[in-house]
């Protein structure tokens, strides 16, 4: 089902966090012309939390089958997750 709801509030605070990550690169000489390059980076997880927080407030999502009011706090909640990400690059 695809729907589309508004409810503009502004002001609210968002929380955005941003992964722990770690990085390593290395470069080797083989000869005056040629150099070769390697880079690796981790993004540890983050598991599922609320970026914004919406105000309560009541409206009336448009679904003919269910017209009824709703709530802004639950319905348009934000949330954000991120899985484990390694990254390597050679050149």
């Amino acid at each position: 089902m695809i729907f589309c709801a508004s409810d503009r509030q502004e002001g609210l605070p968002v929380n955005y966090r941003s992964p722990f990550s770690i990085s390593a690169g290395i470069e080797y000489k083989i000869s005056d012309e040629t150099l070769v390059h390697f880079a690796a980076e981790w993004f540890a997880p983050l598991s599922t939390y609320v970026v914004m927080q919406p105000e309560e407030g009541k409206f009336i999502l448009n679904n003919p089958a269910t017209i009824k009011p709703r709530d802004s706090a639950e319905l348009l909640r934000v949330f954000d997750s991120m899985k484990n990400v390694l990254m390597r690059h050679s050149f």
